[in-house]
């Protein structure tokens, strides 16, 4: 609710102001890439949206989490779109639920079904919003992902976070891989970059066998 307050009135005093396109970010975050919000730009105007209720993509960043079979778990570091559909994102209505608690070993498909963290309540309602077919579902989430947003990497945009002890370990701090993975976790599979775009061109295939992977523990 304080992210969805706080952003929501940003965003409000930057369309007062006339902005085009803005740019959700953290202040304890420093994007060093000379640029890129013009060509963040650049790339909603190439890849359009496929969805009659949005201006434009949405650009969202994939970290060490934005996992491809965990659905609608996309990092809320940077929002970058029209300022029309960054008004959108933020106007959810607030989440006046008694406090979640997971219980042990719940799924990924528990914590996606009760939109656990911000980053799902906040994406998956905006989706929702714009006529998006959002059940819990690695065949609804890639629909939504591949109509909707742009995903780039953590490293791409040259993000600085002098938060946690991830910084010692950069493999992991930026989600290329983790000391824990197994082949059931398949963690480390991120909507980068590649990934998105692959998605977008067809060269990945859903596969109902995909939805298996919404019952691996999200806590353990």
């Amino acid at each position: 609710n304080l992210q969805l307050i706080s952003s929501y009135g940003g965003i409000k005093k930057g369309v007062d102001l006339g902005a085009v396109f803005i740019a959700k970010t953290r202040t304890d975050q420093l994007i060093k890439k000379t640029g890129i919000f013009y060509f963040f730009a650049g790339q909603i105007e190439h890849f359009k949206t496929e969805c009659k209720n949005q201006k434009g993509r949405i650009i969202t960043l994939s970290i060490n989490y934005g996992n491809v079979f965990f659905p609608y778990f996309m990092s809320d570091f940077l929002y970058f779109g029209y300022a029309d559909d960054l008004i959108k994102l933020f106007s959810q209505k607030l989440d006046e639920r008694e406090l979640i608690s997971l219980s042990e070993g719940a799924t990924r498909f528990e914590c996606s079904s009760l939109m656990y963290p911000p980053e799902i309540y906040i994406l998956r309602n905006y989706l929702l919003d714009i006529g998006l077919s959002c059940e819990i579902t690695v065949k609804d989430y890639w629909s939504a992902v591949k109509k909707a947003l742009i995903s780039f990497d953590y490293k791409f945009v040259d993000l600085i976070w002098t938060k946690y002890d991830s910084l010692r370990n950069l493999s992991s701090f930026y989600g290329d891989y983790f000391e824990d993975d197994t082949i059931l976790k398949v963690k480390t599979q991120n909507f980068d970059f590649v990934t998105w775009y692959l998605l977008y061109n067809g060269t990945i295939d859903y596969n109902e066998k995909y939805e298996e992977y919404l019952n691996v523990p999200f806590k353990k």
